[in-house]
């Protein structure tokens, strides 16, 4: 009797972890499932509401997900490393791929370039049969990044005061700062105005303004994927030194395009060079007044509401429960079609069809659309922007679940907009 009563004891117990582990491995997926289609918030907080119900490694696979994300870099790598060590046998090929695909963004993003490069190295010579063909070759391309700044130093920022510098708006309408660096010849210093993107993934310049600026090139060419889909030649070059105002940046990498690849003939203009998020990251705090000023405080405020995830070197904030990108280089906002899927009955009811126009610096698309009102809800308040293009099909190979870009024309509605990359924060005055 009590052998059969122990055996039923011990038969329970078998169950009910078989339950626990499903349980466990239901909730992971479908968090996980949230990560992949970029609904970072919506992930953020269901991972919060069943962390009980996770093992300690699904929890770990998700935190180090999350904390990529959220721009806590180092503990998503702590994160990734713990896991490789406990546990290596039971996690998948799959997993231990995306983990790895993680620390290499990681890496990157903390300038660590030679871990960078021995990490992609790892994805693709141990998990390359889980790459697509697409990311095989964006992989090899970036590969070809890690590999030529692996000798390099880090990138430096040094703030000596709070700085304001004023926006000028060029031709295009895209927003300028002015911005220094060493002389060449007899002359101590010279200058030019570089675009303010936090839209661009990376810092880029022309090949004669490279030249200018003292820039190091490094070895080969690699493909860059322009707005309109065509790929375009580029190489890499680390700037020695850059001035804005008070601040000085040391090391910033640049891709480096022929002088055509940033030009509108049309309006007989010329980019010289665009400041992106590598730059702007490391400011820990910008903000953007109506006024059309840049200040950068010496040390970064503290901002509770936690609404702005990075998707790898992409800013993403949270309006009415949806995902934008916003983009401080745009003049206008642009819908895609996620929002237009969204509010399809509405918008096709009181808005007619019509071909609209996009570009950058590739040239431009034309895809077929709506001009319609935007009122997103701010400071729980409606804020209304007209004549905002929504798209019915793609213009972006990476939209995702996003609904869409944030420009200058929301931003423009308020006395200020803060954007702290120290407390992953956008806030609106």
């Amino acid at each position: 009797m009590k052998r059969i009563l122990l055996t039923n004891w011990i038969l329970l117990i078998t169950i009910s972890c078989i339950a626990q582990s499903n349980k466990s491995l239901i909730t992971f997926k479908h968090i996980d499932s949230l990560i992949t289609q970029k609904d970072f918030f919506v992930a953020r907080n269901v991972y919060h509401t069943k962390k009980v119900i996770l093992s300690k490694e699904h929890q770990l696979v998700l935190e180090a997900n999350l904390d990529h994300v959220f721009n806590r870099l180092t503990s998503s790598n702590q994160k990734i490393n713990q896991l490789f060590q406990q546990f290596s046998k039971t996690l998948p090929d799959s997993v231990k791929c995306k983990l790895l695909v993680i620390k290499q963004n990681n890496h990157g993003k903390l300038f660590e370039y030679k871990e960078a490069f021995t990490t992609l190295n790892q994805v693709m010579n141990q998990y390359n049969r889980f790459l697509s063909k697409a990311e095989q070759e964006d992989f090899a391309n970036t590969r070809l990044i890690w590999k030529s700044l692996s000798g390099q130093p880090k990138q430096q920022v040094h703030i000596a005061t709070t700085t304001t510098l004023k926006i000028k708006r060029d031709k295009a309408g895209l927003a300028n700062i002015h911005v220094s660096y060493p002389g060449t010849g007899t002359a101590k210093k010279d200058s030019v105005d570089f675009v303010f993107d936090t839209g661009a993934n990376i810092s880029t310049v022309t090949e004669s303004m490279a030249k200018k600026c003292g820039m190091q090139f490094m070895e080969g060419m690699i493909d860059v994927i322009a707005i309109t889909g065509k790929t375009v030649k580029s190489q890499i070059a680390v700037c020695p030194q850059l001035n804005l105002g008070h601040i000085q940046v040391q090391d910033a990498v640049f891709l480096v395009f022929p002088d055509s690849a940033l030009a509108v003939p049309s309006i007989q203009y010329q980019i010289q060079g665009i400041l992106g998020f590598p730059v702007i990251e490391a400011l820990k705090e910008i903000q953007i007044t109506r006024s059309e000023e840049l200040i950068v405080p010496l040390k970064p405020g503290h901002f509770p509401n936690q609404n702005m995830t990075l998707d790898f070197l992409t800013p993403i904030i949270e309006l009415d429960g949806d995902n934008y990108t916003f983009d401080t280089g745009a003049n206008s906002t642009l819908l895609y079609k996620t929002y237009f899927e969204k509010h399809r009955n509405e918008i096709e009811k009181n808005y007619k069809e019509k071909e609209l126009q996009f570009g950058g610096a590739g040239g431009n698309i034309r895809k077929q659309g709506y001009l319609i009102n935007f009122v997103p809800s701010i400071n729980n308040k409606p804020v209304k922007i007209e004549n905002v293009q929504v798209y019915k099909e793609p213009i972006r190979t990476d939209e995702g679940h996003l609904a869409g870009n944030i420009g200058q024309d929301l931003i423009r509605k308020f006395d200020k907009m803060v954007i702290s990359f120290a407390s992953m924060s956008v806030h609106f005055e």
